[in-house]
């Protein structure tokens, strides 16, 4: 991945660049994600990365989607074939999904969080086949105690991959997906 600071390009990750987070409450905080669920920081505008950062999702392919809670900003979310959940900007981390405890499961490929109701979250899992997405969603995502948060697994009305999801904003439970 690469910032451009000033009018100035900085090289920042090696291998390949996926998401970034730019914190909403601290511009000087900043994510890039690369392969396998290694997550780069700074916390001074970039001069400097910390490279150390793992979220400990397992990955069962090579993409790293992370998300950054759209209320609180020191929540984290990174999927793999766990869903995992930091509350200290990724120093440490806590499993809120896990796919092994799905029959047929392979990873959780997308992470979609409400921007108008923290606590709503969908996510998007493949099947270790790759077809037909299986989509769940909760409502209770930052609630403190983990087995508190409940997932509800949605049908959905045609086969295919996901590329996007939108939720919402004023029926939480109402989604737009293509």
């Amino acid at each position: 991945g690469n910032l451009l600071r000033d009018g100035e390009w900085f090289h920042v990750t090696w291998g390949d660049g996926f998401e970034t987070i730019i914190d909403h409450s601290d511009p000087h905080v900043m994510f890039a994600t690369k392969q396998g669920g290694h997550i780069n920081r700074t916390t001074d505008r970039g001069d400097n990365w910390d490279d150390a950062v793992y979220s400990g999702a397992n990955k069962a392919e090579w993409h790293t989607w992370i998300r950054m809670n759209t209320a609180y900003s020191n929540i984290l979310y990174c999927a793999g074939d766990q869903l995992v959940r930091s509350t200290s900007l990724g120093e440490e981390w806590e499993t809120i999904f896990d796919v092994r405890e799905h029959q047929g499961l392979l990873t959780v490929y997308k992470i979609f969080v409400s921007e108008t109701n923290p606590d709503v979250m969908y996510i998007y899992c493949l099947r270790e086949d790759k077809s037909d997405p299986v989509l769940f969603r909760t409502e209770k995502v930052n609630e403190e105690t983990v087995a508190r948060i409940r997932w509800e697994r949605l049908d959905l009305p045609a086969k295919g991959w996901i590329s996007d999801l939108v939720i919402d904003p004023d029926e939480w439970k109402k989604c737009w997906v293509s």
